[in-house]
């Protein structure tokens, strides 16, 4: 099955995100736009993965505190188009920590740089003027979900949470603790 570990966003977020693709379909582009049940921040993206009892285990030993994400700009890599989000400094060494267990459990993950965004629009037909995110909606994230992908019949993406990790005030494990040594500049144990 098909892995990838994400942030949920608030229905106010993807109310912003829905009319900032509204503004691009009224200007008659077409593309693959992302549906409002799947709109996500990817933290962890692992692809073909039969076990997703491991990959759980291993998102169980990095605990995170709730953060706040929040919507900013819309931009492109290539011709996909993403809206940008204002994250805590801290989430990007939750990120790694989080990449590092499943690594260090076996499970292969995408080691792309992240970069916090939230993926709008695939494969526009057309140039369009970029519409401005005006309500810069915010998230509590409060959960972090193993996210499974299907195709549908009707060859729409389905993405489905196969699990969870709740928040915790317990900011540090052995991985956190790690990468802030290695921020310090002090070598890991």
């Amino acid at each position: 099955m098909r892995l990838f570990i994400a942030a949920r966003l608030s229905d106010d977020a993807k109310k912003e995100i829905l009319k900032a693709e509204d503004a691009i379909r009224d200007q008659g582009v077409q593309g693959n736009f992302t549906e409002a049940a799947n709109l996500h921040l990817t933290l962890a993206f692992i692809g073909e993965y039969p076990n997703p009892a491991k990959v759980l285990a291993a998102m169980r030993k990095v605990p995170f505190r709730p953060f706040e994400i929040s919507l900013s700009k819309i931009g492109c890599f290539g011709d996909l188009w993403w809206c940008g989000l204002d994250c805590p400094l801290p989430l990007f060494g939750y990120v790694n920590a989080l990449r590092m267990a499943l690594v260090n459990s076996g499970i292969p993950v995408d080691t792309k740089k992240f970069k916090a965004h939230v993926t709008l629009l695939r494969r526009a037909d057309r140039e369009f003027d970029i519409p401005e995110i005006v309500e810069k909606a915010a998230t509590t994230v409060k959960e972090i979900y193993l996210m499974r992908s299907d195709r549908a019949p009707s060859g729409r993406i389905v993405y489905t949470p196969v699990g969870s990790v709740q928040a915790s005030e317990k900011q540090l494990s052995k991985y956190a603790a790690m990468l802030e040594k290695a921020d310090s500049g002090d070598a890991p144990d």
